[in-house]
């Protein structure tokens, strides 16, 4: 059984709440094959400022699977369930720490930094930062940086690839951001 953590705010507009409660049914429909924990601020009692961080240091402390999945409440899974693939993903590619689905909403281009080959197949791409629905591998982060922004994704990656790790997205395994555009983190 793998550890879903679905992080929340605890204030959410209207359009925000509808997001969160199609995107909480669907995980919920997964039930039967996950732990499923909602957290917020409130629930993990911290700073709403601090949450960006603070949610990644809780769900690592509290995941029971050696794979975790840490998932924004404005990520919508598709129909197929991605459980079995991802952890099949995980598996196959043990470099990787951190693979996140591909957004099928938003346009990610292959990363191409100066002097590194960022790894590519027709399964997995590497990237410097990934969100939204992401499955972890427990023990990946040794050290959490403090959080200087607002946001946190590429802090958390950069804490994994420190360590040796990879973090990516898998290329064939999608979902919805419905709150593309609409982010609570970046104005």
């Amino acid at each position: 059984m793998i550890s879903v953590f679905f992080c929340e705010l605890d204030e959410r507009d209207a359009i925000r709440g509808w997001m969160n409660a199609l995107c909480k049914q669907r995980w919920q429909e997964e039930y039967e094959h996950i732990r499923f924990e909602v957290i917020s601020p409130l629930s993990i009692e911290c700073a709403p400022e601090e949450f960006q961080r603070k949610r990644r240091m809780y769900a690592e402390a509290h995941a029971d699977s050696s794979i975790y999945v840490l998932t924004d409440d404005d990520c919508l899974l598709g129909p197929e369930s991605p459980l079995k693939t991802m952890t099949g993903l995980m598996k196959s590619y043990s470099g990787f720490d951190m693979l996140s689905l591909m957004p099928s909403n938003a346009n990610i281009v292959p990363w191409t930094p100066e002097g590194y080959t960022a790894f590519l197949d027709d399964n997995v791409m590497e990237h410097y930062s990934v969100g939204g629905i992401r499955f972890c591998r427990k023990g990946a982060v040794k050290y959490w940086p403090e959080q200087t922004q607002k946001g946190y994704d590429w802090d958390h990656c950069h804490a994994i690839r420190e360590d040796g790790g990879l973090v990516g997205y898998a290329r064939k395994v999608t979902m919805n951001h419905c709150g593309e555009g609409f982010s609570t983190v970046w104005a």
